[in-house]
């Protein structure tokens, strides 16, 4: 069983090659494990994973376009 200790989200801003502005969320440290949300879900869906898996682990997700802090793509007619 984890640890009841449950480490700070951050959140970031990062540019894709299209030039979309989507928004990072990460909690922990080590070991990184990227998570992709179903559609319209947010890194909350994964609030009870990091006690779960206790320390050494990272957990990353992102907010896809249009989608709460992520912008649209920069050009819509390039994401199909």
């Amino acid at each position: 069983m984890g640890s009841d200790e449950v480490t700070e989200v951050t959140e970031a801003t990062i540019r894709s090659d299209d030039g979309t502005e989507l928004a990072v969320q990460a909690v922990g440290e080590g070991a990184l494990i990227v998570l992709a949300n179903g559609l319209g879900g947010s890194f909350r869906a994964w609030e009870p994973l990091p006690r779960r898996l206790g320390p050494g682990h990272r957990i990353a997700s992102w907010d896809y376009r249009v989608l709460y802090r992520s912008g649209p793509p920069a050009r819509p007619e390039a994401v199909e």
